[in-house]
């Protein structure tokens, strides 16, 4: 049986040596050497973050641990416990940065009724969640914006199809992106495999279609012949910037490809988004890491063996308890003797688990320090649990830092997105509002202590440091709930010593002007 490794996209490939020789050459040929690197770079990383660490680490050769044998039944297997923590650390770097829903904010009405109504259909908070846990183990995440129905949308393109070209520019964004995929278009016995090349440049989108021989080489052929016979949501799933498209068979509606799509916008439709930068390169949380996570599992596979060998362990029994073809009668559950020392007796050997388990929660409390991970987040903490948000807060430092870190390629990226998706919506035939840099706040989700910021909000109020409407922001945090609460409160200000407007404004109720 022919056992077939397959990513999607363009990658059919597997780290193994005679594979890789055997597919040189092959279909992933086009692709240039660091592209090739790159796409293995994925699909390792996904290993690691889907718990495929067998796969990884043993079947692939890369642990640096021996894993013996060991008897399950009637077959001889290798114990390998895997305890997934790059896993949880993706996870929680998310919580970290979209835990809440990011505020959004423009400076003027209709941009932000826009920006609501893009936000909606796009389902961004979930979306941006999602980038982010890719982000963290892919290194990078990129965001399209494209037309759908007449409407704009934000949408993830997966990193193992899109490359970015050239180097980033000024502004930390790539001028062009090249994006790849790959179908059979024939059949499993007699495949015809054809290859969608979409460049993403600033103003236009340009669209190719080749058809890829066993040598490599690629021979270019109509668009049409990527459409046919495909619905027509995935033939324009290539990243189609303006023209609308459907679910319905292209026979029926005669959705065509375009050579090149005019976007109207002075920028690709791809916005770039690092998860971090070390030396102008895009990094992952697991940098570094994935030798701990080898030794963690290997600590976990050791303690298991040495479980599995107590629960059924070895037994001796005294010569005179054998039969004369040398077997010993399992039904008997009572042996007379008349030395204690021939006994019946399970063979054990003191295996020391507590420095077993000493060593295994050494190597996890490495591996959290080298990924600045914070215990608590994870529900590893030993010993009293937090009693307040505030001390979750304190011991979650670490984590809160990175995210921090991380945050500033966030903002700048969820804030050049949107103003491309905005762009876009405004070359719509009767779209136009006024367009200007948006505010991005992330939030990460961890509760506030209640009494802790209303006693804080008294005393800055009570010393005239804050505003009333500040105040409102830093309790509720939604702008359209802000709003609906300061007109409640115009509305009691007769009723109050404090008269306050919608903007927060304190209005002096008595003396000279300015006096309050």
């Amino acid at each position: 049986m022919q056992l077939t490794r397959a990513i999607p996209a363009v990658w059919v490939h597997t780290t193994g040596t005679d594979y890789n020789n055997a597919r040189a050459g092959g279909y992933g040929a086009f692709l240039t050497d660091d592209q090739q690197a790159r796409l293995e770079r994925l699909r390792q990383a996904r290993l690691l973050y889907d718990g495929r660490h067998r796969e990884y680490f043993l079947d692939e050769g890369r642990t640096q641990f021996d894993f013996p044998l060991v008897r399950a039944g009637d077959r001889q297997v290798r114990m390998y416990l895997t305890c997934n923590v790059l896993g949880l650390i993706s996870l929680k770097g998310a919580d970290l940065l979209f835990g809440q829903e990011p505020l959004l904010v423009a400076d003027n009405a209709a941009q932000q009724n826009a920006l609501a109504r893009l936000g909606e259909r796009s389902n961004l908070h979930s979306l941006l969640y999602a980038c982010a846990v890719d982000a963290s183990y892919e290194g990078e995440t990129f965001l399209e914006a494209c037309v759908h129905e007449r409407e704009v949308h934000l949408r993830q393109v997966p990193a193992d199809e899109i490359f970015p070209v050239g180097r980033p520019g000024p502004d930390s964004q790539y001028n062009a992106y090249a994006r790849y995929r790959i179908r059979n278009a024939g059949t499993d016995s007699s495949p015809l495999h054809l290859l969608l090349e979409v460049l993403y440049l600033p103003g236009r989108i340009e669209r190719r279609c080749y058809q890829l021989d066993d040598d490599g080489g690629r021979r270019e052929v109509e668009l049409s012949s990527w459409i046919a016979g495909t619905a027509s949501h995935d033939a324009q799933s290539d990243g189609t910037a303006v023209s609308s498209y459907s679910t319905t068979p292209p026979r029926q509606t005669g959705v065509t490809l375009a050579p090149v799509t005019r976007t109207g916008i002075p920028f690709p439709t791809i916005t770039w988004i690092p998860n971090q930068l070390v030396r102008c390169c895009p990094v992952s949380d697991y940098d570094g890491a994935i030798e701990l996570q080898d030794a963690l599992n290997a600590k976990n596979s050791q303690v298991g063996r040495v479980l599995l060998k107590h629960a059924d362990p070895r037994m001796v029994f005294p010569e005179e308890a054998f039969t004369a073809d040398g077997n010993v009668r399992s039904d008997h559950e009572v042996f007379a003797f008349s030395d204690a020392k021939k006994i019946p007796q399970y063979i054990t050997w003191n295996a020391e688990l507590g420095h077993a388990m000493a060593d295994r929660a050494f190597v996890l409390n490495q591996l959290l320090v080298r990924t600045e991970t914070s215990p608590v987040l994870l529900g590893l903490k030993e010993g009293a649990a937090p009693d307040a948000y505030r001390k979750v807060r304190l011991e979650s430092f670490n984590s809160l830092t990175k995210a921090a870190r991380k945050a500033a390629y966030w903002k700048a990226g969820i804030r050049r997105a949107i103003a491309v998706a905005q762009m876009l919506e405004n070359t719509l035939p009767g779209v136009r509002y006024p367009q200007r840099p948006i505010g991005v706040t992330l939030r990460d989700g961890i509760p506030q202590d209640d009494k802790d910021t209303a006693d804080r909000l008294s005393v800055l109020r009570a010393a005239g440091l804050i505003s009333l409407q500040r105040a409102v922001e830093e309790q509720l945090g939604d702008p359209a709930a802000v709003q609906r609460e300061l007109q409640r409160l115009e509305l009691q200000a007769p009723f109050t010593d404090i008269p306050v407007t919608s903007s927060g404004t304190h209005i002096p109720s008595s003396g000279t002007p300015g006096e309050g």
